[in-house]
């Protein structure tokens, strides 16, 4: 039995692995960010241009970070694919959706975790958008999310896929 139930999951986590791969080898899989498939963009853009890139895939959207393990399994994977470490990367939290004007993901998924700078987010009404910043001393200092102007800034950012398995 115990067998049984150890091959029925390593066929979910190889389908997971298949599954990635079928939507383009540019979508991959990040080891405990499990349930999705990502796809990093280093060229910066601003929040809307990386929000409409993200979404011209089908089912893609800006990347929601729903735990600490997840943010912080992003943030070790771009540390290593990051084209500018200071810029830090755009991630899917808003508070543009009309009619609401409260902050949700780009995924329309609640808000479930949140990891703010200190004084953050920032009570500027043109500060719409949020970032990992990649600002601090210690490393998890650089893993704080901060608001800034949608349109001002340009940064990479991290598009998701949710696995359908």
């Amino acid at each position: 039995m115990l067998q049984l139930l150890l091959l029925s999951l390593s066929s979910l986590v190889l389908a997971a692995n298949a599954q990635c791969s079928t939507l383009g080898n540019t979508w991959e899989e990040i080891p405990n960010a499990e349930g999705f498939c990502y796809q990093y963009y280093g060229t910066p853009a601003t929040w809307a241009e990386a929000n409409t890139k993200c979404q011209s895939f089908a089912g893609g959207d800006l990347t929601s970070l729903d735990n600490e393990a997840e943010a912080n399994a992003i943030y070790e994977y771009w540390k290593t694919v990051g084209t500018n470490s200071n810029s830090g990367y755009w991630i899917g939290l808003t508070d543009l959706h009309k009619p609401m004007r409260r902050p949700l993901w780009t995924d329309w998924t609640r808000i479930r975790y949140t990891n703010w700078q200190a004084a953050q987010p920032s009570s500027d009404t043109n500060d719409n958008c949020a970032y990992v910043a990649n600002e601090g001393a210690e490393g998890s200092e650089r893993k704080k999310w901060k608001a800034t102007s949608c349109d001002d800034a340009r940064k990479p950012y991290f598009c998701e896929r949710k696995l359908q398995i």
